[in-house]
């Protein structure tokens, strides 16, 4: 079990760097959500149906959408993880 947690090679993951992958959506979700407010504030800011309000609009809805995205991009990392985990084990559990 202490092998699992051991430092990876160059460009591998592992169960050790879980936390910081999970730390990193955190950290962009809270970004992306304080970059919404502002968006969205320097929108309301602006004259009705104007270009520039249509285009703060859009933008809140493209970022919005990606935000939504962050759950599937943990479970897809965490799964790769552990996939990696398990196919790695299989292949060179003799050596």
């Amino acid at each position: 079990m202490s092998k699992l947690f051991q430092k990876e090679k160059k460009g591998q993951l592992g169960l050790g760097q879980l936390p910081n992958i999970a730390i990193t959506l955190v950290v962009v979700g809270i970004v992306f959500a304080i970059g919404l407010q502002i968006v969205s504030d320097t929108g309301d800011d602006m004259t009705a149906n104007s270009a520039e309000q249509n285009a703060t609009e859009e933008t809140v809805e493209g970022m919005a959408k990606v935000t939504g995205k962050l759950p599937l991009i943990g479970t897809v990392v965490a799964a790769v993880v552990v996939l990696g985990l398990v196919i790695g084990g299989l292949a060179f559990r003799n050596r």
